[in-house]
């Protein structure tokens, strides 16, 4: 992949995800400007009350997803550029001839060294890290928001979120805990009551 190519994709990824992300809005700004018509009970009741957070997570994500979405183009483009590079020196470097088993053992030699130098320099590259670190950081913040707004729609649907479900477990956690406590202590009464009988007989 070409630089020129990696721009184009880039520019093409970044309207469509305008594109979807001005539509989401359009369509949550709607129902926003209509709240006093639609009944403030019954289902429509919570989409509606949380329309604004809705609205602003789902573009947060919308943005997310397109910065991430950008990096990836740069993360390949850098890659494809590596692996281009590493087979144009591994043609330069290999003999024409590999019918005999010592010239194809050369040419694996060749190959793993080439690439695995060339693919050491461009992980070693503070761009590549650059670019790494903010294609981790653009999917970290998207996954956020998703999870925001699922929590969001689970309370609108009367299940349990999230944060509940996680404050139910440490709950169950520490029941265990103190069922083994209690365990462990009726146990070591009992091991005690019967060295005391047995100091009886």
């Amino acid at each position: 992949m070409t630089e020129d190519q990696s721009k184009a994709d880039e520019t093409k990824n970044s309207e469509a995800f305008k594109n979807i992300m001005e539509s989401w809005t359009a369509t949550l700004n709607w129902l926003q400007n209509r709240t006093p018509t639609i009944p403030t009970i019954g289902p429509a009741a919570g989409l509606v009350k949380n329309s604004v957070a809705i609205n602003a997570e789902l573009a947060k994500a919308v943005e997310e997803l397109s910065e991430f979405n950008k990096m990836l183009v740069q993360y390949y483009a850098k890659v494809s550029a590596a692996w281009i590079e590493a087979t144009r020196q591994v043609m330069a470097k290999c003999p024409i001839d590999i019918t005999d088993e010592k010239s194809r053992e050369q040419v694996k030699k060749v190959w793993i060294d080439t690439f695995e130098e060339e693919f050491t320099t461009l992980f070693d590259s503070e761009e590549f890290a650059t670019i790494f670190g903010k294609l981790m950081k653009h999917e970290v913040m998207f996954n956020q928001h998703i999870q925001k707004l699922v929590e969001i729609c689970s309370k609108n649907l009367d299940m349990p979120t999230r944060n509940e479900i996680q404050s139910v477990y440490v709950e169950i956690e520490r029941i265990k805990r103190k069922l083994k406590e209690i365990s462990d202590a009726i146990e070591e009464l009992s091991e005690g009551k019967k060295k005391d009988i047995a100091k009886v007989l």
